[in-house]
């Protein structure tokens, strides 16, 4: 990681985090999942709500950026820009 990045700071610009499948089973793999401090939303189509505790699990996008957008806050940040069942390359484009 270069030194002269604050990632602490960078990280307090956003409240939401955005993942797909994918890159949230590497996450939750390794301890993780969910990131604190922040409302993460995982793109999925096969994943279940009850097995995925912490994290909000949707199979559309696009209702649920406009849903998050509608409640205002700070940016939201994407983890992950490959295109993943269509997800990943709709996120690439949300910006």
């Amino acid at each position: 990681m270069d030194p002269e990045i604050d990632l602490g700071a960078l990280m307090s610009a956003f409240d939401t985090i955005l993942l797909g499948r994918k890159t949230y089973e590497a996450t939750r793999g390794h301890g993780g999942g969910g990131m604190p401090g922040l409302t993460t939303f995982v793109f999925s189509n096969t994943l279940r709500q009850e097995d995925c505790p912490g994290v909000f699990i949707s199979g559309d996008p696009q209702q649920t950026l406009a849903t998050i957008r509608k409640q205002g806050g700070k940016d939201i940040s994407r983890l992950n820009r490959l295109p993943v069942a269509g997800f990943g390359t709709y996120l690439g484009e949300m910006a």
